[in-house]
């Protein structure tokens, strides 16, 4: 690598040379013209050297950071990969001592996962006492040249750390580490369990005779210490020189049943600076040593004064984080405090103020307001229903066999890290990056707006979102003055049905709730919460959009604005449903922040018509078709909010057939070259963000014994034939190429998703991104152009026909 990055240097030295040596000729050559010439030239001149100089630097130094970018990262995933073989080599220490490496099929390698270009993991399990064994790899970041260079000057070194996670009924109570004095120190400020529960430990010469006088120990009773590390184990993991031989590599050994961080408190971590490559011998000591302890852990025993001392020690470190807690409470209070005694009294500095004065006030801040709010590609506003709203209550591809779905919902219920492809990237979000930047965020990563509330999703293109719309133009198309050729009797139909109200007392809550949230544990966890953010997030958008259509269109079209509120009526009941069950999660979202702070983004009327009705189609078929898998397969159903599906979904349909009689009683919507475009095009929109998200979450349907792909295709089928009986053109989802673009455009997305989540700067992922984003809209466009079936609009006599 070094031999490269010294190439790319002296390939710009050598550029710039021939700029000034080009320059400079040119400037001599010019010199010789005499005086008239030089009468001729500017008063100031910059000379060519100067100009371009600092310009051909600049690329020199790109260039050599592009160039250590990609060797830096094909260094480190070599470097990774040939320690990893190292590991699962056969008769090794790994291999002897667990019964499987890496998270499933280890005949094809797929044993390393990556969690970012200098982070690789690897897992191991079968072993008595313990859960098994993640290797973390913790390379010097080559990828980054400044970085690296800074790294290289302190002299930090590639590292591997062992962290064995024991079982919590079979490891006593204690906390104990070893490292060096500088290394000790930062441990004590960094983790919780050494700071409070451990004591400095001056181990003698008479009880370890070889122990180095250059590590500190931070024990929580000597006694456990001694009993642990005794000479009979350093010999049998070190040999008869013990430690010292090992120490230039050695970094700390971490034991502890009180982890502060992570699902699993009982841990043994071991971490140390790779050797040489081929030097397994200091390898193979250090696995020794662990394995060792871990068994030794496994069968110790405290004495009862021992197990008194260790309980006394743990009802302290709770006095103190209740201690904490109750500080960090009464902080958040007076801040409230204050936030309210300033907003009162900004409120009387208003009041004292002369009414036009106190107008221009008020006005200048809602303008101050409504510019931080306005997106850049979206109309941001905020809705006037806010105010009257109610508060509801509170990795590459998919599995290709059952069988293998089967098994990515076990490593996801077990809580394991799981893999389908040799190197990605891992689920599990940076909880220490966040705290550090003063976010308050939950043990699984989720950032929170304040204790039990989870803060919104960043909004996305894909993501669900916050509709509004011109409400004048809709009065004009639901006016019965201006419209007296409204098929009223149809909607008075729709509108009894609508007020029968078949599921009033279908969404009741049983105790099977909080206890399947509870088994739900590990990545699963946070994918399903993820999951049931964007159902409620969507649900809501759809209560919000309906509940103002209703209160706009109360005067002009009384039938058509009760439905509207009885939509919106079933959207909020939905909505309050999920973000109870997001309760059992201990989360739940701020619907009413959400309200006055999401990006709301505008449509025209017949553009939110096409939309919604194919929302509500498609939403009855995705709860239909996971309803039905999941009653022939009980053993799937994680949660027991999949049984509700059923009448869930009889809602959206009844929602459908409702935007089915709008859409008929607006010939305009329906007839004519530009409603077939827009048809074609909205069908295409709602089919293609469906399946890339659904993709890029296939985690989620992995695990309840979905194949996405599959289930994608079969709900955008089913879709498509029901939306053909109403609109006048849909694509032809069968036409030979249109799967294969919509494959293409998966696997771009999925590529746009890793350059995001990569170290990379992000000038850089914008120039990577580029021509992902290029292809996606090229097949798009291709998609669009395609073949198409010409259809039309089907008169439905009477009520609605409802498909249960």
């Amino acid at each position: 690598m070094r031999r490269q990055m010294v190439a790319a240097c002296l390939l710009g030295l050598a550029l710039s040379a021939c700029a000034i040596g080009a320059a400079a000729e040119e400037s001599g050559s010019a010199a010789g013209d005499g005086a008239a010439a030089a009468a001729k030239q500017p008063i100031i001149q910059l000379r060519p050297q100067d100009s371009w100089l600092m310009e051909i630097c600049a690329l020199s130094f790109i260039a050599a950071f592009l160039v250590n970018m990609y060797v830096g990262r094909r260094r480190n995933e070599a470097l990774a990969l040939v320690w990893t073989i190292e590991l699962v080599s056969p008769d090794g220490v790994l291999d002897r001592n667990f019964s499987l490496l890496g998270p499933g099929d280890t005949a094809a390698g797929e044993v390393l996962l990556k969690d970012s270009a200098h982070c690789y993991k690897f897992w191991a399990s079968g072993r008595r006492f313990c859960q098994g064994l993640l290797a973390t790899f913790s390379l010097v970041r080559r990828q980054d040249l400044m970085a690296y260079t800074v790294q290289k000057l302190r002299g930090q070194r590639d590292n591997l750390e062992l962290e064995v996670r024991m079982n919590e009924s079979g490891m006593p109570p204690l906390v104990l580490a070893v490292a060096p004095p500088a290394t000790a120190r930062a441990m004590q400020q960094e983790s919780d369990d050494i700071r409070v529960l451990c004591k400095k430990v001056e181990v003698t010469k008479d009880r370890i005779a070889n122990w180095p006088d250059r590590l500190t120990v931070l024990a929580e009773q000597a006694s456990s210490f001694y009993s642990l590390m005794t000479p009979q184990l350093l010999e049998l993991a070190f040999g008869r020189e013990a430690f010292e031989p090992l120490r230039p590599y050695f970094r700390f050994l971490h034991i502890t049943n009180e982890a502060p961080d992570g699902p699993h408190p009982a841990v043994i971590r071991l971490s140390f600076s790779l050797p040489p490559r081929g030097d397994t011998d200091t390898l193979n000591k250090f696995l020794v040593a662990v394995l060792l302890l871990a068994d030794l852990l496994g069968s110790y025993k405290l004495t009862p004064e021992q197990q008194k001392k260790a309980a006394e020690n743990r009802r302290r470190k709770e006095e103190e984080e209740a201690k904490a807690a109750g500080r960090a409470d009464e902080a958040q209070r007076r801040a409230e405090e204050r936030r309210k005694a300033k907003e009162e009294a900004e409120k009387e500095r208003l009041r004292k103020l002369p009414p036009d004065q106190r107008a221009k006030e008020i006005e200048k801040k809602q303008k101050l307001m409504m510019k931080r709010q306005m997106s850049k590609y979206s109309k941001k506003i905020c809705a006037r229903a806010s105010s009257r709203a109610p508060h509801p209550t509170p990795h590459q591809l998919g599995a290709r066999t059952m069988q293998a779905t089967a098994s990515v919902r076990a490593q996801f219920v077990a809580a394991r890290p799981a893999a389908r492809t040799s190197v990605r990237r891992s689920v599990a979000a940076p909880v220490r990056a966040a705290a550090a930047q003063g976010e308050m965020v939950n043990d699984m990563g989720f950032k929170l707006m304040r204790k039990g509330v989870k803060e919104a999703a960043k909004e996305t293109i894909l993501t669900p979102r916050f509709y509004t719309t011109d409400f004048d133009e809709v009065d004009e198309i639901f006016n019965l003055e201006k419209n007296p050729n409204l098929p009223m009797e149809e909607l008075t139909a729709m509108l009894e049905e609508f007020r029968r109200d078949y599921n009033q007392k279908h969404f009741v809550r049983n105790e099977g709730f909080a206890e399947a949230a509870d088994a739900i544990q590990g990545d699963m966890r946070k994918i399903f919460i993820e999951f049931l953010e964007r159902s409620c997030t969507a649900e809501f958008s759809g209560f919000l959009l309906y509940k103002e259509l209703g209160r706009r269109l109360k005067d002009s079209n009384p039938v058509v604005a009760e439905i509207f509120t009885l939509l919106a009526r079933d959207e909020a009941r939905h909505a309050g449903f999920i973000n109870k069950a997001l309760s059992d999660f201990d989360l739940a979202l701020d619907l009413g922040f959400l309200t006055k702070n999401r990006t709301y983004t505008f449509f025209k009327p017949k553009f939110i018509i096409y939309a919604t009705y194919l929302s509500e189609k498609i939403g009855y078929w995705r709860y239909i078709s996971m309803y039905r898998h999941l009653q022939r397969n009980p053993d799937n159903q994680l949660y027991p909010m999949f049984e509700y599906f059923e009448n869930w979904c009889q809602d959206e349909n009844r929602h459908g057939d409702f935007l089915t009689a709008v859409l008929k009683a607006r010939p305009e919507l329906l007839n004519g070259l530009e409603a077939r475009l827009w048809s074609r095009f909205f069908c295409l929109s709602v089919y293609i963000t469906m399946y890339l998200n659904d993709h890029a979450r296939h985690y989620f349907y992995d695990a309840l014994g979905l194949n996405v792909t599959q289930f994608n295709r079969h709900v955008i089928l089913e879709t498509n034939n029901a939306t053909e009986r109403v609109f006048p053109e849909v694509p032809d989802i069968e036409a030979p190429g249109f799967w294969d673009r919509m494959e293409r455009m998966k696997d771009y997305n999925l590529r746009i998703i890793a350059i995001e989540k990569s170290d990379a700067p992000d000038f850089l992922k914008k120039l990577q991104k580029a021509p992902l984003v290029e292809r996606i809209v090229a097949e798009c466009v291709q998609l669009f152009f395609m073949p198409t079936k010409r259809t039309g609009s089907l008169d439905i006599e009477g009520a609605g026909q409802y498909m249960y």
